[in-house]
């Protein structure tokens, strides 16, 4: 539908309160009758004109500023516009009404063209050849991605992969921010933004689509540099571990034979090596995808922060990610508790380095991974503007409200980030998304998650290595794991948590939390329909080093791996 900014009149303006054209037909009119019955209870009447012209001025200002409707898609510009031309014009009831221009009309408000100093982090998928040799560029020219050392000095590459080790913060409401404030200040080191990998495209969960799997730009094994015009190992895929020595061959005794990269599982750098098992663990994105999106439904942020906890219990990255892993001292519901298990189970799809966290931040593909998690950090944000946060938190070692540099061990706690200078919008920061070439997931299931069944899994803790813990729900008290063959094709399959393990020789330790929070994975309603009413858990638990399954009288004695039933109402 095209409005015209000429000479619009009341019948105009309604149709934009009653039936605005940027809905379907059907969501438009509900969409007017909710918008409607909100504003009533103000005193305003969108619907008659007589009650919208004592209000006309101030109703511009909020639909210019997005602040209205509430909780619904903003007016576009060219109804905007009609609006400010109509009551620029004397807010004329119809077209045989004369024109009377205001002495002071409202101006115009909306931006007139894009924030051009604002970076774009684009998806992977939609950059250009230049655009990503010039991003390969800069990993490789300035941080030295492909060197351990440089000069007889630790390269920049290294320096980063030991800042998040060391650093970190998990479970606990400086999870998400203080992941921002590293990718800021990544960025200001190599002056551009970092483009994300779009896990959470709907498309990603099949294995036939181009949008699964790790993207190209991450496996081809060159690139031609910009400015010398010369062939160089791609650093996206060639960048060094940790101290050359990637986490795979930290047990093999003749290091010499092992590669100095970062390593992979092999089934997603080269599906045709396993298609069985590829195919598997594609599928799996369906279940990190609900995990999200029962994230993304919690009214509360997260549980207010307390003393800084740095490397709070992260341990490794296995995939599905168990929901005890995930901060919550009672229980209560929220996001960044839900959102920390897709992202544990992310990381722990990838392997091998990326499901260690003393190991993670030396792969490239980290980097654009949280990127996407700093995308759904931002709908976030901006779906719950009322969101409470503790914003004096220092986010250590990052400095400024930019966290454009770093201030170790300083003791005057202004110096550093915090909690709120990273809670605001991103275009606040400089910086804002682009499109995803694919789109997002997106539930069928407009239902809240409360009231329903959950695996709890109480007192989780930072742990050394790293393990999957497989859920199965069932209703037969006879069946165990020792006498039944479970399959994560199985129709009993709850889902996985990962539990990623802080790699040994991490510093700063005791940023662990002490007395454990509780992590939640919830059960599909279908499931349940499907069983009796005696149900009971089945845990596979698996060492994702060694591919050893712990025995259940093992795991039961260890803090947070054994799940037990709860029903949230």
């Amino acid at each position: 539908m095209t409005v015209s900014h000429k000479e619009p009149t009341w019948n105009d303006v309604l149709c934009f309160f009653k039936t605005p054209y940027w809905y379907s037909e059907e969501d438009s009119k509900k969409f007017g009758e909710n918008w409607r019955n909100v504003m009533i209870p103000y005193g305003i009447d969108l619907w008659e004109y007589d009650s919208v012209i004592p209000w006309a001025d101030t109703i511009y200002y909020h639909i210019a500023s997005g602040n209205m409707p509430k909780h619904y898609t903003p007016f576009p510009d060219e109804a905007c516009e009609a609006y400010r031309v109509w009551v620029n014009q004397g807010l004329r009831r119809c077209s045989t009404d004369p024109i009377k221009l205001r002495e002071n009309p409202l101006p115009n408000t909306r931006p007139q063209s894009d924030d051009t100093n604002l970076g774009v982090r684009k998806d992977i998928l939609a950059m250009t050849q230049e655009e990503l040799d010039d991003y390969r560029m800069k990993i490789d020219d300035i941080l030295m991605a492909g060197e351990v050392f440089h000069n007889n000095i630790r390269t920049p590459w290294q320096d980063l992969g030991y800042l998040h080790g060391d650093w970190c913060l998990h479970y606990q409401e400086a999870f998400l921010p203080w992941h921002r404030a590293n990718l800021l200040y990544v960025e200001s080191l190599i002056g551009c933004r970092i483009p994300y990998w779009n896990w959470y495209a709907a498309e990603s969960s099949n294995p036939d689509s181009p949008a699964a799997g790790i993207p190209q730009p991450f496996l081809d094994d060159e690139y031609v540099h910009p400015v010398t015009k010369l062939i160089r190992k791609n650093p996206l895929k060639y960048a060094c571990s940790k101290d050359g020595i990637p986490k795979l061959y930290k047990s093999i005794e003749n290091q010499q034979k092992a590669s100095q990269y970062v390593t992979r599982y092999e089934h997603l750098t080269d599906p045709s090596s396993n298609q069985h098992e590829y195919e598997k663990c594609i599928r799996m994105f369906d279940l990190f995808h609900k995990q999200v999106d029962a994230a993304l439904k919690q009214p509360l942020f997260s549980v207010p922060e307390g003393n800084a906890m740095p490397w709070a219990n992260l341990p490794a990255f296995v995939p599905p990610m168990p929901d005890h892993d995930y901060r919550d001292s009672t229980t209560v519901l929220s996001f960044d508790n839900l959102f920390e298990q897709p992202h544990d189970n992310f990381h722990g799809v990838i392997g091998h380095d990326m499901a260690d966290n003393a190991f993670t931040a030396f792969d490239p593909i980290f980097y654009s991974l949280h990127v996407n998690i700093d995308r759904i950090f931002e709908k976030y944000i901006n779906q719950n503007p009322s969101s409470l946060f503790t914003s004096a938190f220092c986010l250590e070692p990052f400095k400024g409200p930019q966290a454009s540099s770093l201030a170790m061990g300083d003791p005057r706690k202004y110096l550093y980030t915090t909690i709120g200078d990273m809670a605001k919008c991103c275009e606040a920061l400089g910086y804002r998304y682009g499109q995803p070439v694919f789109s997002d997931y997106k539930s069928n299931d407009n239902k809240d998650v409360e009231n329903r069944l959950l695996v709890q899994f109480e007192g989780v803790k930072c742990t050394d290595e790293s393990f999957t813990i497989d859920v199965f729900l069932v209703d037969d008290a006879s069946v165990t794991d020792d006498n039944h063959n479970f399959s994560i094709s199985d129709k009993n399959y709850v889902g996985r948590v990962t539990r990623l393990g802080m790699g040994e020789g991490t510093k700063n330790r005791n940023r662990c939390v002490k007395k454990g929070v509780k992590k939640f994975l919830f059960i599909d309603s279908e499931l349940i329909k499907s069983l009796g009413r005696d149900l009971k858990i089945i845990q596979i638990v698996k060492n994702m080093k060694t591919g050893a399954i712990i025995n259940e009288d093992e795991y039961s004695n260890w803090s947070g791996f054994k799940g037990e039933l709860l029903y949230i109402n």
